[in-house]
């Protein structure tokens, strides 16, 4: 046994549903990308490294999910495609941003 004490770990911080639409609200009408991966994010519980690996053969339209496969952990796992999700935004898939790039405009819209 090792003697170190294990790190406590924190849980990730909600986005609340009103905060969401407000950063909706700030993303310029011309940016689909950064509005696709926000609604990917939020509406399915995704990863923003999940968003950014996201193929269009990893999500079924009629069954209405996502296959998200080899996530953290090594995880495969089906989740949720959005309620918010439109027919248009399968076209920006895959989502060419970075992870990096995806963050900084989250973190500016708040």
């Amino acid at each position: 046994m090792s003697g170190k004490p294990k790190k406590k770990r924190k849980l990730p911080k909600a986005v609340k549903s009103e905060e969401f639409v407000l950063l909706m609200k700030q993303i310029p009408e011309k940016d689909k990308i950064a509005k696709v991966s926000f609604i990917l994010a939020y509406g399915s519980g995704l990863r923003i490294s999940e968003v950014v690996k996201l193929k269009k053969e990893n999500i079924d339209i009629q069954k209405k999910f996502i296959s998200i496969w080899d996530s953290k952990g090594g995880v495969d796992r089906p989740v949720p495609l959005p309620k918010m999700w439109r027919g248009w935004m399968f076209n920006h898939i895959p989502i060419k941003k970075s992870i990096r790039t995806l963050e900084r405009k989250f973190n500016n819209g708040q």
